[in-house]
């Protein structure tokens, strides 16, 4: 990933970038955006066929960045779809190839679902979505909540990228599945302590070395947290694509928090959407779908199975029990 706010920020041949429009950077410094969408749109332009990705610009609802401006959280949002609006007609004006990717703006996960339904419901809404305003030191719990949270409301066919998402948050095994791609800087702080491992350079360690050692030692250890987090998924039958499973609702009666043996409890919408019928039905936003607004007892409209075959593949369009 590359910061248009950078001072040197042209992409390099050999990876296929994802820029980001270096929102919370310039708004800390200034308050505001110091350059124009048409400036940004005529950057991306220049590199589209080095780009991959490139988030529409957005307006950070960090506390500490409304309070120096004088702003609150609805203002920036709607900024953000302002902006986002003007990006992508300037984007298609320009001819780019690259893939837009809206900014999910909020503080607590309510502003974040109101973001998310707006964008959603005015045609905003990407295939991959940032998680934006989720850098924050020392509150590793919040963030983590956060982002399970809108993984679960969001449906699957959005990936969700995390914004500034330290190795730390990533420790969680759930919190790391909820995410299809993060970036973070947090390697950068190590560079000063990084350990050098070739002995070549055990006397004299340029700045590149212990920067780029820092680099690697970061990816290595997120690599470990991946690895780990995934390393149950081969053993679970719920996940092999030749077996779906279909779980009646009852698998998910009251009093019984969690079904270790399912991946997923979720079910489909008439909407698409999926739900948890799991959640509290008079707990706000969970007896109805946020999207079509009919209560989830209405919903359901697939024939409760239990796989009875053994693995045997049959041509049935659903070769089990009926409950």
């Amino acid at each position: 990933m590359i910061s248009y706010a950078r001072r040197d920020n042209r992409p390099f041949e050999g990876p296929n970038w994802f820029i980001d429009s270096g929102g919370y950077s310039v708004q800390k410094k200034f308050n505001h955006y110091p350059t124009s969408i048409d400036d940004y749109v005529a950057y991306l332009s220049e590199y589209d066929d080095q780009i991959e990705k490139y988030t529409l610009r957005d307006w950070a609802c960090a506390l500490d960045l409304l309070r120096d401006a004088d702003r609150d959280i609805r203002t920036h949002q709607e900024w953000s779809i302002r902006d986002h609006v003007y990006c992508l007609e300037a984007a298609e004006d320009a001819g780019l190839t690259a893939e837009p990717v809206a900014v999910l703006q909020g503080h607590d996960i309510e502003g974040y679902l109101w973001s998310f339904d707006y964008l959603k419901e005015h045609g905003l809404a990407s295939p991959t979505l940032g998680i934006g305003s989720i850098l924050r030191p020392n509150k590793t719990s919040e963030v983590r909540a956060i982002i399970r949270e809108l993984r679960d409301a969001i449906p699957s066919k959005y990936a969700l990228h995390g914004f500034g998402i330290s190795k730390t948050v990533l420790e969680d095994a759930g919190t790391l599945r909820a995410l299809d791609s993060a970036d973070t800087t947090s390697w950068h702080s190590k560079a000063a302590y990084a350990r050098v491992t070739d002995p070549e350079w055990a006397d004299r360690v340029p700045a590149w070395i212990r920067t780029l050692q820092a680099y690697m030692d970061y990816g290595d250890a997120v690599d470990e947290l991946i690895a780990a987090a995934y390393a149950d998924e081969a053993a679970d039958p719920a996940a092999e694509p030749e077996r779906s499973r279909v779980v009646p609702l009852s698998a998910f009666g009251a009093g019984e928090s969690s079904r270790p043996d399912v991946a997923d409890p979720l079910i489909e919408c008439i909407c698409g959407n999926l739900l948890d019928p799991n959640r509290h039905p008079y707990e706000e936003n969970t007896a109805w779908c946020r999207f079509c607004e009919r209560l989830q007892i209405d919903l359901w409209n697939r024939q409760f199975c239990v796989d009875d075959t053994n693995g045997v593949k049959t041509d049935e369009t659903c070769p089990s029990q009926v409950l």
